[in-house]
């Protein structure tokens, strides 16, 4: 599972959901703000993980399977 702030993971929701069809999405704050300021990032699996930018999130999901 895929969790990302709409307001501060700088990652579109919808492109997400397109590249990672086959991942659960879910849209909340995940309390990371602060530490990832400027970067894509989101919980996968409850592991933070953070990216410069949201295909180098996509990117580290993928190699995370």
């Amino acid at each position: 599972m895929i969790k990302i702030c709409p307001s501060c993971s700088r990652i579109d929701e919808r492109m997400l959901a397109t590249k990672l069809s086959n991942e659960e999405i879910e849209l909340g704050c995940i309390d990371h703000c602060g530490e990832s300021a400027g970067k894509s990032f989101g919980l996968v699996n409850g592991i933070l993980v953070v990216a410069e930018d949201e295909e180098a999130f996509v990117l580290e999901v993928l190699t995370r399977k």
